[in-house]
C-alpha cells in the first residue's frame, strides 16, 4: 500500500463513501454467489431511494455520494469472502 493510498484510505476501505456504503447498507447481507457491481449498486438505490420522498438537493447529494463508492473493491471483498467460504478456508492460516 503506498503513502497515498492510506491517506486516502478509510477503516481499510479507499474511501468514506465505500465504507459507509458497505457498513450502513450491505454489512448484512449474506451473499451466497458472486456479486456484481451493477447488482451492489441496485441493492444501494432501492435502499437509498425507497420509502423515501426525495428532494432534489437531496437526490443530487446522493447521487454525487455514491458515484465516488468504490463498487469493484466492495464486490471484490465480498466475491473472495464467499470464495473463502466455498473453499472453507481459514484466513488467519493463510
Amino acid at each position: 500500500m503506498t503513502l497515498k493510498n492510506i491517506y486516502m484510505s478509510y477503516n481499510g476501505w479507499s474511501n468514506y463513501a465505500t465504507f459507509r456504503v458497505h457498513n450502513d447498507i450491505l454489512n448484512g447481507i449474506d451473499f451466497e454467489n458472486g456479486v456484481s457491481i451493477d447488482t451492489l449498486q441496485e441493492i444501494v438505490r432501492d435502499v437509498v431511494f425507497s420509502n423515501s420522498n426525495s428532494h432534489y438537493l437531496m437526490t443530487d447529494y446522493t447521487n454525487l455520494f455514491l458515484k465516488t463508492v468504490d463498487w469493484k473493491e466492495i464486490a471484490e471483498v465480498y466475491n473472495t469472502d464467499i470464495l473463502t467460504q466455498k473453499l472453507n478456508i481459514n484466513e488467519s492460516e493463510i
